[in-house]
């Protein structure tokens, strides 16, 4: 009778796997050996099945009982080995393809297939392929030894012994001595306390997929500094495994920012010279923690990755799966500890001793769990390294490993001359990836008369459209040349009457009105700096805008004129336009492009509403830039539905102006009520609209009719949601523009044009604009990789009034040139294509 077996814990662990992955590929190992001379294949069947004979590994049969799988030695029994004939290269690629992927079933013996391959020529060899639960990569290593052996023993008339080899029967029963010992308990208390806190599971990808398992791929390289690799390594007491690890580790530290990294680790699993010649499966996977704090150089970071190594290689046996087990109850979370596994691959065969010339390749199986699996091949004895790269295709492109790796060579570049480099200095991106993100990305220059002031661009606009409508509110309508006047006289009356000087700041309270419109651009024209006040705000809030600001007067129209009343502070009511005797021609121009335009005060979701200062070349840049992407024709109508206190009221308002638009401005019922805006836009043949996507959204819910003479549509503030823009696409005739940008910029500072649902974007830099995605230390991050969005250019307003430690805390240096970038606090990836998605 048969003496039955329970796995040992690598096929637990395997069998976990092979469950969960049921019908694939995954557990599969294998490879073709090929033989470069005349092939005796009947020797060769004879040797094949000596070693079968030979090695129970390879006679393991598994059964179920009781929902447990148990194992045992099958007797030998003499198989006749396929000969297949191929004819090309192409032919045995398409075998390997096909055999590395057959579906074993386990309680199906045997768990191993070959096939002898024959050539035109008589040269040969076969294809092997074993279910991972009778092998790992050191047994095929042995498997190809062994036959070669016996095969060159044959060819010889050689004596071959029936002792049979080292059995795995004596591992499966140290196993299970191993799992009553104390050794165990002890390796079980090293891995929960290594364990106490629950580290992040981080990868190399960043693309979302729900699948947990894919099809997978290989790429291999060969490194071609091995030699300076290896004599570093030898130089610096490093192993190459430990040297590559710790390279691969802060990679995903510096794209990632997580400090504890952990990452798959298969290993050996045999003790002594009897395991090592044993077949079976004896490969550990270790879930190694590698922690990066306090900014070490590469030296320190790499020893304590080898100590750390060393402490967790001494604990070796205990299974992963217990573990994992544990801290999925004690954390409560379902993902793994690991997303990557880097194995060290030296298993050599015989072929550079062996009478018997021949060559090996192990082929991937096509199937994999992980997103990413980084084999290091080292097993040819020529001095040249190769790094294997087995990737799922749902989370890498091709090109996606191709950049990974060329980043890791840039590394291991800067680690060579520079032993001593600091983790956080190391750079993660290729000089031509630095290139095309710092230059041809941000290649956004446009001439802009920088000269000049908002209200000196708008008397140039008059000068051209002077008779044009202007604006629009209700019934009433200022031309271009009646709004200059009527906002010249009332500037001349600021000047003279209150001592209006250049950077003053004016606030202006009013409903939305054509006074609204009049008071604003006076306060321009008189030199000063207007913040813009919304009367619905809550007291307390306008309270503090007023006084933060220091403003000391404030345009109010009948509405609001008695609603604020605060002490020093002067209270002028433009309702009765009692300035109408003052000189209606253009003021002398007192401030300059590098003055305050206005002082906007963001929503204080955070804390205390800011006070954003914002200059005229800001808003000069601004809509320069933003004219350069959509077409602000001056035979154009726009509507205005967003309150002054908010900065898109400047694309608004001023690209209407400045470009001789007609600005239709929607009254409080008409921004809210979508049969009331949809009325306003049909009346007056509105061609171009900006809201949130949220608001639009509530819009449309209501009544769509407004957009029936719409042909832009700009839309920002918020993520652009895929059901709003499918809704979108029943409007051919609208063109959408997908926006983004924070108030410290001057409104937008990206736009997409006809953004798709497939992959929403915000598209790309407007003009003299920067975009740079970067790290926690300022260091530039590669494409697709997620980071700090921090914007530049001639955008970027003056700072926060009043908030010194606040401005310095976001508008810092650029570690690229002496500008100023702001730090947007959001996360955004440039993709390849160098657009822009926002996180």
């Amino acid at each position: 009778m048969k003496k039955n077996y329970r796995l040992t814990i690598p096929q637990e662990s395997i069998w976990l796997t092979d469950k969960f992955y049921e019908s694939t590929s995954i557990s599969n190992v294998g490879g073709t050996l090929l033989i470069h001379q005349k092939v005796d294949f009947d020797l060769l069947d004879k040797a094949i099945n000596i070693f079968i004979k030979k090695n129970e590994a390879m006679r393991l049969s598994f059964y179920f009982e009781g929902g447990l799988l148990y194992q045992y030695v099958k007797d030998y029994a003499y198989e006749k080995i396929d000969v297949i004939c191929v004819n090309s290269d192409e032919e045995l690629h398409n075998l390997e393809k096909s055999f590395i992927s057959y579906k074993f079933d386990i309680t199906n013996y045997p768990l191993y297939r070959f096939n002898i391959i024959k050539f035109k020529d008589e040269t040969g060899g076969f294809n092997i392929v074993t279910h991972h639960l009778i092998s790992d990569a050191w047994s095929m290593s042995l498997l190809v030894n062994k036959i070669i052996d016996i095969y060159n023993r044959l060819l010889k008339s050689e004596d071959i012994s029936d002792a049979l080899d080292p059995s795995y029967v004596e591992f499966i029963e140290s196993e299970q001595k191993y799992l009553n010992s104390e050794k165990f308990k002890k390796d079980k208390l090293f891995w929960e306390d290594k364990f106490k806190s629950c580290p992040s599971c981080v990868s190399f990808s960043q693309k979302n997929s729900q699948n947990t398992f894919q099809v997978g791929k290989r790429k291999i390289y060969s490194l071609e500094n091995s030699t300076e690799i290896l004599d570093f390594c030898k130089q610096n007491e490093l192993s190459v495994f430990t040297f590559l690890m710790t390279i691969f580790s802060i990679y995903l530290y510096r794209t990632t920012g997580v400090q504890d990294i952990v990452i798959g680790s298969p290993i050996l699993n045999r003790n002594g010279l009897k395991e090592k010649n044993m077949m079976g499966l004896f490969i550990n996977t270790l879930p190694i923690k590698i922690e990066i704090y306090d900014n070490p150089s590469f030296l320190e970071l790499a020893k304590s990755v080898a100590d750390s190594q060393f402490s967790m290689f001494r604990h070796h046996k205990y299974p992963y799966f217990k573990l994992l087990e544990f801290l999925r109850n004690k954390y409560k979370f379902s993902n793994n500890l690991y997303d990557t596994i880097i194995s060290y691959q030296n298993a050599r065969d015989n072929s550079d001793t062996s009478d018997v010339k021949y060559s090996t390749n192990w082929d991937f199986n096509g199937a994999i769990s992980n997103s990413l699996d980084i084999h290091i091949y080292d097993l040819d004895n020529t001095g040249i390294l190769k790094l294997f790269y087995d990737y799922r295709l749902d989370k890498f492109s091709e090109d996606d490993i191709s950049d990974i790796h060329n980043r890791i060579l840039y590394i291991i570049d800067q680690i060579i001359s520079n032993p001593d480099i600091l983790v956080n200095d190391l750079e993660i991106v290729t000089p031509d990836e630095k290139n095309n993100l710092l230059y041809k990305f941000n290649d956004t220059f446009l001439d802009y008369p920088k000269n000049k002031t908002i209200n000196e661009l708008f008397e140039d606009q008059v000068f051209v459209t002077p008779d044009k409508k202007a604006v629009v509110f209700g019934d009433s309508t200022l031309t271009y040349d009646e709004l200059n006047k009527k906002a010249n006289q009332l500037a001349n009356f600021l000047r003279k009457e209150k001592n209006i000087k250049s950077n003053t700041f004016v606030g202006i309270l009013t409903k939305r009105s054509l006074e609204m419109a009049v008071g604003i651009l006076a306060i321009l024209k008189a030199g000063a700096t207007y913040v813009p006040i919304d009367p619905e705000y809550p007291e307390d809030r306008v309270s503090y805008m007023i006084e933060d600001s220091g403003a000391k007067l404030i345009l109010v129209d009948n509405y609001t004129q008695d609603l604020y009343k605060l002490k020093n502070v002067v209270n002028i009511d433009l309702s009765n336009e009692f300035y109408n005797n003052y000189s209606d021609e253009n003021l002398p121009v007192l401030n300059t492009p590098d003055d305050l335009m206005y002082l906007i005060y963001t929503s204080g979701s955070t804390g205390k509403p800011k006070g954003v200062m914002l200059m005229h070349k800001n808003v000069n840049n601004y809509l320069a830039g933003l004219k350069e992407r959509i077409d602000f024709s001056s035979n154009k109508v726009i509507v205005s539905v967003t309150t002054i206190c908010f900065d898109i009221f400047v694309t608004e308002f001023w690209g209407g102006l400045l470009n001789g638009l007609t600005v239709v401005i929607a009254n409080e019922q008409e921004q809210n009520i979508a049969s009331d805006l949809s009325k306003l836009c049909s009346k007056y043949n509105v061609n171009m609209i900006q809201t949130t996507p949220s608001r639009f959204t509530a819009l449309l819910a209501e009544n769509s009719d407004f957009l029936n003479t719409i042909t832009d549509l700009m839309v920002g503030g918020e993520a652009l949601p895929k059901t709003l823009l499918k809704q979108l696409h029943n409007f051919p005739w609208i063109k959408i523009f997908n926006m983004y940008g924070p108030t410290e910029t001057a409104v937008w500072s990206t736009i997409k044009d006809s953004p798709v649902e497939e992959n929403i974007t915000i598209g790309t830099p407007i003009a003299n604009t920067v975009v740079y995605i970067l790290d926690d230390n300022l260091k530039l991050l590669p494409p697709n990789i997620p980071g700090n969005l921090y914007i530049g250019g001639d955008g970027v307003c003056k700072g926060y009034y009043n908030r010194p430690d606040l401005t310095k805390n976001v508008f810092v240096k650029s570690p690229f040139d002496d500008s100023i970038i702001y730090n947007t606090k959001d996360l955004a990836y440039i993709q390849k294509d160098r657009e822009i998605v926002h996180l």
